[in-house]
């Protein structure tokens, strides 16, 4: 994620875009702060639960927050001065809040006029210095949360031939001990080169051949394939591109290993909001995936993306380990 220099009302109004990835509609907004440093972001609906929105932001340890409301006067007031009340009563510091409503934006604490007109300031159409670092970056800022939704969702299906070639390239099922470590070597060694050939094409500019896709979707049904893409991926934009293509050209029989794939790829690459996208479809489509339950659960708990887990066991082992902290799930008994 690009450095965000929030000096003023006009630089928080430029930057939440370009961290959530689309202009916000009828949003709140808080941006966590610790000296000084950009911690993170979370999104609510104007109706959020202002303690939810709280607990995501005071888990980063920030001392200090910024608060933006987006949507109608009389919708936004209400919601921003309970968010500022809460976060204050936690002992954060507001450095700016404002309310952005059709094209225009009021701070509610700088009573400058020279900073902050009373008619409203316009919001920023030309290209600033912080969109430029996000195209740097590889951000894009689409018009709204649908249209962030619509790049994880189907949108064409591989061709049955195709998926049943992929299939067939991979290693059959081991019959005796020795033979599973061996199974586990080929499908690492076909993961190498499946992962290596996508990264060829998107590298060259070229889109994902069907059997790309397909063969990599299909490694993912393997224990062995998900543990080298799990601990493999870096979070970088190629990456991150490469698993929205595959999601948006699978069925949901194929669906959940490359979903969650992108959540975390994202989440490590510091975007959370595409990362809960994507974990929408798969627990919509996947409802009993314990490991899309698990990185959901670590997503909405503001789990530092720093320390994503490197495997898939893991993850489900750190959520599980909270469940039984905060009491909503018990420790199993010992058999007997």
């Amino acid at each position: 994620m690009p450095r965000f220099d929030l000096r003023s009302a006009a630089d928080l109004v430029d930057a939440v875009p370009l961290m959530l990835g689309f202009h916000p509609e009828r949003s709140v907004v808080v941006v966590g702060v610790r000296r000084d440093k950009l911690e993170c972001f979370v999104r609510g609906d104007l109706n959020a639960s202002p303690d939810e929105i709280l607990r995501c932001v005071a888990r980063q340890g920030v001392d200090a927050a910024l608060v933006a409301g987006y949507g109608p006067e009389s919708d936004v007031t209400p919601a921003v001065e309970t968010l500022i009340a809460a976060l204050e009563r936690a002992g954060l510091r507001i450095r700016e809040a404002v309310r952005v409503t059709d094209g225009l934006y009021w701070s509610y604490l700088c009573t400058d006029p020279d900073c902050c007109r009373l008619d409203g300031g316009p919001v920023q159409l030309d290209i600033s210095a912080a969109e430029v670092a996000a195209v740097v970056a590889g951000r894009v800022i689409l018009p709204t949360r649908d249209a962030l939704v619509a790049t994880v969702q189907q949108h064409q299906s591989i061709p049955r031939a195709i998926q049943e070639e992929a299939w067939a390239t991979l290693p059959p099922p081991a019959t005796a001990a020795p033979q599973h470590w061996l199974r586990g070597l080929r499908v690492a060694v076909a993961w190498v080169n499946a992962i290596g050939s996508a990264l060829t094409h998107y590298h060259r500019g070229d889109r994902l051949r069907d059997v790309d896709v397909a063969r990599l979707a299909v490694l993912l049904t393997h224990k062995q394939g998900r543990f080298m893409a799990w601990r493999g991926n870096t979070g970088c934009q190629d990456e991150i591109a490469i698993w929205a293509e595959v999601a948006r050209r699978l069925d949901p029989s194929l669906s959940a290993a490359p979903l969650v794939l992108l959540a975390v790829t994202a989440w490590r690459g510091g975007d959370g909001v595409l990362a809960g996208v994507a974990l929408d479809r798969a627990l919509r489509e996947h409802p009993d995936d314990e490991v899309a339950q698990a990185v959901d659960g670590l997503l909405r708990l503001s789990f530092d993306p720093t320390h994503v887990p490197n495997r898939e066991s893991d993850a489900v082992a750190v959520w599980r380990r909270h469940l039984v902290i905060e009491g909503i799930e018990r420790v199993p008994a010992p058999p007997p």
